[in-house]
């Protein structure tokens, strides 16, 4: 039986770290959304794909902040990139 315990709580645990945030899904969208923005400016992008390495493991939900700094960027009219990131909450 202990061992039955044992196997439950293990498979419980991995089950409960597959279901946390996909912080580092939802940073990678961000960048590819802000790199094809900057593309459509054709403007060199500078976020590295290493900017995602430190929210990987965050046990704070982030998705939801990525999705609304992607969302911040736009192409202006003239080619230039403008951010807008003052209706995004921050992450911690």
């Amino acid at each position: 039986m202990k061992k039955i315990v044992t196997l439950f709580a293990a498979v419980s645990a991995l089950a409960l770290s597959a279901c946390g945030p996909d912080n580092a899904g939802a940073c990678t969208a961000y960048i590819e959304k802000v790199n094809a923005t900057y593309e459509e400016c054709d403007v060199e992008s500078t976020i590295e794909d290493s900017f995602c390495d430190s929210y990987a493991d965050l046990d704070a939900d982030c998705t939801e902040y990525f999705d609304c700094l992607g969302n911040a960027y736009t192409c202006e009219d003239d080619g230039t990139v403008s951010v807008d990131t003052s209706g995004c909450d921050g992450c911690a």
